[in-house]
Formats: structure tokens, C-alpha cells, sequence
């Protein structure tokens, strides 16, 4: 087995992790979006998920630039003998098909919840509004109610 032949078979190794990872973004996002439809949004658990889904996507991007690298190696080989290498090829452009339909998926999933999520905060200011609305309220109910139990100076006329 040559080097070139190492540097693609670990190229397509690291295609194969990359679809593992993008499913992994896929079930975040899914729980993503479960996570907004509810009525009340437990804020907690969005950003577990929301840091969940960044590391795999710094994963992804490390991959990225291994891949790239090693592409970089190989390249020249690959236009050389196709035909030697064209199963491996083959097998990359198959995986490359699916890295695309699956971040196409997780594209349109993102939109989704990008919609739900700015719906939920957008109640959470309207509720944050009726709070500070209903906070004034009070506060001004008290200061009438504190100026009603001042009594003025009273003087009596003690003539009779």
C-alpha cells in the first residue's frame, strides 16, 4: 500500500466520521426544535444543546481542514491514475453526496428552528414587558397609597 493509497483510505475514513457527526448535529437540532415548541422553553437545556452542537461542528471543521490537507497531498496522484484509484474515488464522491444531502436536511431543520426560536423570544420580552408594566403599577399604587396616609399639619383654633 503506497502513501498516496494511506492518505485516501484515512480521506475517506474522515468523510465517514464527518456523516456520523452531521447526524449527531441532525438529533441536536431535533431536540432543538422540541425544545422550542414547548410553551415555556427551558433555557437550560437549550444552551446544553446549543453547546452540544457547537462541538461537533468545531469537530467538523478540524476534519475540514485534515481533509483538505491530506486532498492537498494526494491530489497530483489522484489526476495521475485515476483509474488505479477509481473505486476509492468512487467511494469518496458517494460519501460527499451524502455529507451534502445531510447538511441540506440540517439547513432546512436550522430555518425551522430559527422561526420557533425567535417566536419563543419573542414572548419572553412580551412577558418581560407585562412584567415591568405590571412592576410600575404596583409602584405607583404604593406611592398613591403612602401619600394617603400622610396627613397634613392641622391647625386647631383653640378660640372659642
Amino acid at each position: 500500500m503506497t502513501k498516496a493509497d494511506q492518505y485516501i483510505d484515512i480521506m475517506i475514513e474522515g468523510l465517514r466520521k464527518k456523516i456520523a457527526l452531521l447526524d449527531q448535529i441532525m438529533e441536536s437540532s431535533r431536540q432543538l426544535e422540541q425544545a422550542a415548541s414547548v410553551s415555556e422553553m427551558d433555557l437550560d437545556q437549550f444552551k446544553e444543546l446549543l453547546d452540544e452542537k457547537d462541538e461537533y461542528v468545531s469537530q467538523i471543521n478540524q476534519m475540514d481542514t485534515g481533509f483538505q490537507s491530506l486532498f492537498d497531498k494526494v491530489k497530483e496522484e489522484l489526476h495521475k491514475n485515476k483509474q488505479m484509484h477509481k473505486p476509492q474515488i468512487q467511494e469518496m464522491q458517494q460519501l460527499i453526496r451524502e455529507i451534502t444531502d445531510r447538511t441540506v436536511q440540517i439547513q432546512e431543520l436550522e430555518a425551522k428552528n430559527q422561526l420557533l426560536i425567535e417566536g419563543q423570544f419573542g414572548k419572553m420580552r412580551k412577558n418581560v414587558h407585562v412584567a415591568k408594566q405590571g412592576m410600575n403599577v404596583a409602584q405607583n399604587y404604593y406611592k398613591s397609597m403612602t401619600k394617603m396616609n400622610v396627613v397634613d399639619s392641622q391647625f386647631m383654633d383653640k378660640r372659642n
